[in-house]
């Protein structure tokens, strides 16, 4: 059944008292990734320095070792880790003198205690809880095998320099909704004036993924020129299934014939605003306005398909100007040798063109706080998931939102990707929908 949205039309609603905020990212805080952040984001990590796909530290059967030693004053704001076989490791953080215990026999330590900052749901530990060090930190990695182990890390972090985020009011916060323009599988909502969109619903009237592949969602704001957001709804849910999730950022869920999709990436714009959908028959959109000011950055999102060429890392994201990146979904197709060897490759983030502020990760699943190819069942918390995983296509989709870690950028930003160990799957097909704020 079809629903037209002149019966029903878009809702905008202040924001109310907003509920006590969760851990991992109240509203404000998200609010703050659409600002300037002072200090950047740097990566320590077990990367292999020659190029190579050995990207681990090696202990001998029994040893104990320390890893990652860094420097304070810093804040920690992601650690990740895996091993193998990371079921006879016992891994701690030494902050100041003092140990702070992860895992302990391969099995998860307990820190930190709310779920939704960290873990170690498979063989890989994730956290976002914020670690304040003085003086010093390192982690200590200990091997109860009889046999060699392997140890791979990754480590964001801060200088405690104080964030300084600038947010000006704006001049016409009631915004009014101006004008609908609805026709079966075309919507187009344009806003005046200036506001901030906290939340966007959308109801689709489909469940089928080729359709949401083929519907676009485009929204512009009027003081940004041909960038905003322009993306396939299908390649938000990584784009071979419609599953649920409920990230931070993005919500899916699926109820008999419609698709329910929340965006809760803040969206600014100051001289209006268009929401554009086409393809898929809307239900209803609501959106939730806050009120408490309008920040500098505007919202971005653009979709790349690119197969992999032999020798060439895949060039996912290169832009220009000041802004913060904050998230991508990315979706693979292909096969190599029969397996998910695609998967070795490493993210590569350069930014401003600075070497000491250069990313290199540990492999693809890594990225997204997983390991060891992925689980076999996809999975979604708040920070990360996994869409979707199949062996007949060998088909892979995953995201991860880049919030306490979001990575500011003053001139230029670069998001590579290696696929295989040395860039050495050939016509591997990848699609991704990168995520930024950008000034104007």
């Amino acid at each position: 059944m079809k629903y037209l949205l002149g019966v029903l039309p878009l809702l905008l609603v202040a924001a109310a008292k907003q509920p006590s905020p969760k851990p991992g990212g109240s509203a404000s805080t998200l609010n703050r990734l659409a600002m300037p952040i002072a200090q950047p984001l740097r990566l320590v990590a077990s990367t292999d320095r020659q190029g190579a796909n050995e990207d681990y530290a090696t202990l001998a059967p029994k040893q104990t070792a320390e890893f990652a030693k860094l420097t304070g004053p810093i804040t920690l704001v992601r650690l990740w880790f895996t091993g193998a076989p990371i079921e006879l490791m016992s891994v701690s953080a030494v902050v100041d003198g003092k140990a702070l215990p992860l895992r302990k026999q391969g099995k998860f330590a307990g820190w930190p205690k709310a779920p939704e900052l960290g873990g170690a749901p498979d063989k890989s530990f994730w956290s976002y809880a914020p670690i304040a060090v003085v003086k010093s930190f390192k982690l200590v990695a200990t091997n109860h095998s009889d046999q060699p182990a392997k140890f791979f890390y990754q480590i964001g972090y801060r200088q405690p320099t104080e964030r300084r985020f600038v947010v000006g009011r704006a001049g016409t916060e009631r915004t009014k909704n101006s004008s609908t323009n609805y026709s079966a599988g075309n919507y187009i909502e344009k806003l005046d004036g200036a506001g901030l969109i906290q939340s966007m619903n959308l109801s689709l009237d489909t469940t089928d993924v080729a359709t949401l592949n083929r519907t676009m969602l485009r929204i512009q704001p009027g003081d940004v020129r041909g960038s905003g957001v322009q993306v396939p709804l299908g390649a938000l849910v990584g784009g071979f299934s419609t599953p649920n999730v409920n990230s931070r950022l993005i919500s899916v869920k699926q109820t008999g014939t419609t698709t329910d999709l929340t965006l809760r990436l803040p969206i600014p714009y100051r001289e209006g605003l268009e929401i554009g959908i086409s393809g898929a028959d809307v239900r209803g959109i609501r959106v939730i306005h806050d009120h408490s000011g309008v920040p500098p950055y505007r919202l971005c999102a653009r979709h790349v398909s690119v197969k992999s060429q032999r020798g060439k890392p895949l060039d996912l994201l290169d832009v220009k100007g000041e802004g913060n990146f904050v998230g991508l979904i990315f979706a693979l197709e292909g096969t190599f040798q029969r397996s998910y060897a695609m998967l070795e490759g490493d993210e590569i983030i350069e930014v401003d063109g600075d070497p000491k502020l250069r990313m290199q990760g540990t492999g693809t699943e890594d990225t997204f706080n997983s390991s060891w190819y992925f689980p076999d069942q996809p999975f979604s918390l708040p920070f990360h998931g996994l869409m979707h995983k199949s062996k007949e296509p060998i088909r892979v989709s995953a995201y991860r939102w880049f919030i306490a870690d979001a990575i500011p950028f003053k001139q230029r930003l670069r998001f590579l990707f290696e696929h295989g160990g040395r860039n050495n799957t050939d016509g591997i097909a990848y699609q991704a929908v990168m995520f930024w704020y950008q000034k104007p």
